[in-house]
C-alpha cells in the first residue's frame, strides 16, 4: 500500500521557504506604507498651502492665516492628519511669494 501525504522534510522545507519569504517581504510593505503616509502628509500641507494661497489672493492686506480660518471661510474643509487622524491646527504665513505652514496657532507678529 502505497502512502500518500507528505514527509516530514517537505513540510519543514515548505515552512522554512515561506518564513524566508516573510523576511524579505516584510520590510517592503512596511516602508511602502511609511513612505505612503509622508507622501500623504505632504500632499495634506499642498492642500493647506494652496487654500491659503487663494484666502490671500483674496486678501490682499494679510500676511498669515489661521487655518481655523481657511475653514470657517470655506477655503478648505476641516482637515485630517493622515497618519494618526487628528484635526490639524496651525496658520499658513506668507513671505513675499514664499508660503510657510506652521503648527504653532497664532500668526506672528
Amino acid at each position: 500500500m502505497k502512502n500518500k501525504g507528505f514527509t516530514l522534510i517537505e513540510l519543514v522545507g515548505t515552512l522554512v521557504i515561506l518564513s524566508l519569504m516573510l523576511l524579505i517581504i516584510t520590510p517592503a510593505i512596511s516602508n511602502s506604507l511609511k513612505k505612503g503616509v509622508q507622501d500623504a502628509d505632504k500632499q495634506t500641507q499642498g492642500s493647506i498651502i494652496m487654500a491659503a494661497k487663494n484666502y490671500f489672493s483674496d486678501n490682499k492686506d494679510k500676511d498669515c492665516v489661521n487655518l481655523s480660518d481657511l475653514q470657517s471661510e470655506g477655503y478648505i474643509d476641516d482637515v485630517v492628519n493622515p497618519s494618526d487622524g487628528t484635526h490639524i491646527t496651525g496658520v499658513v504665513v506668507k513671505n513675499g511669494t514664499e508660503y510657510e505652514f506652521k503648527k504653532d496657532d497664532r500668526c506672528p507678529r
